[in-house]
């Protein structure tokens, strides 16, 4: 992510495009204001019996007031002072968001955005985790574990490539974040129940990238779309488990030298699990 993004006033010219408007429509107020970290951004609904004309500056002041909680919890966590101000656009595309829950923070369904290069290395205070704010998804690519090298070079339509990863007693895989902006999520891949499993208390392992030269990474077609706060294993009081359907055919790419090489689909076989091969890249 360009350095500048967390400096620069989001809404001059060369701020970055808005998200969609039916996101934020124009019964909501957007505030914006910097930290020493970067910009953060807020839009608060408009109160129900509000007039139904442009906000008036009281109005605004009014209502941000409301989240008084909500700034004071965002400063503990960042370590930084904010000091929003209204803005006249939604938060730019790419910023992680949260919905408060809690009206004791802010007014109900009110958005916290911030750009993913603002987070710290800690987890929030508890008041902005879940139930009090339900954060957005990360679109995340499953990696299924290294395959030798010497198996990408014996490819051929038809084969079944094993996959080492799947023979322990839980098959450990790796979530990578399709934007980059996150480290990775530890996870297990559950195939007799069709589902993935995030691993929070783990750091990612058995799936990374083997760098012998010429070993290969499987991975999953399939992409998962897995909450903020599940992917940095934050904690979730009150939350059931968090689980991923993966239903079968379960499609599946074999990525070698920064290329595709194979496509196919998982097979599972006993104890364990390969990759049959449908299609050679050219």
């Amino acid at each position: 992510m360009n350095a500048d993004s967390l400096t620069d006033p989001p809404h001059d010219a060369a701020a970055a495009p808005a998200e969609d408007d039916s996101a934020f429509p124009s019964e909501w107020l957007h505030y914006s204001g910097a930290t020493s970290r970067g910009w953060v951004h807020l839009s608060i609904p408009r109160a129900a019996d509000a007039p139904a004309v442009p906000p008036t500056g009281e109005e605004q002041v009014l209502r941000l007031a409301e989240a008084e909680a909500l700034v004071a919890c965002v400063e503990e966590w960042l370590h930084a002072g904010w000091d929003p101000a209204p803005a006249q656009e939604a938060p730019p595309a790419g910023a992680l968001a949260a919905v408060v829950q809690a009206p004791a923070l802010a007014p109900a369904g009110s958005r916290l955005a911030l750009m993913p290069g603002l987070l710290p290395g800690g987890q929030p205070p508890a008041a902005l985790l879940a139930p009090h704010l339900a954060w957005s998804a990360v679109t995340g690519q499953v990696l299924l574990g290294s395959v030798p090298a010497e198996a990408i070079q014996a490819l051929e339509a038809g084969a079944l490539v094993w996959l080492p990863a799947a023979f322990a007693n839980r098959w450990a895989v790796t979530l990578h974040d399709m934007s980059c902006h996150l480290p990775p999520a530890a996870a297990w891949l559950d195939l007799p129940d069709a589902r993935l499993a995030l691993n929070g208390s783990a750091a990612p392992g058995s799936a990374t990238q083997d760098e012998t030269e010429g070993a290969g990474q499987a991975m999953l077609e399939q992409t998962v779309s897995i909450p903020l706060d599940v992917w940095l294993g934050w904690p979730r009081q009150g939350q059931p488990a968090f689980h991923w359907p993966l239903p079968a055919p379960w499609p599946a790419e074999l990525h070698a030298n920064g290329q595709r090489q194979a496509s196919g689909a998982l097979l599972p076989l006993g104890s364990g699990c390969g990759l049959h091969v449908q299609a050679l890249e050219s």
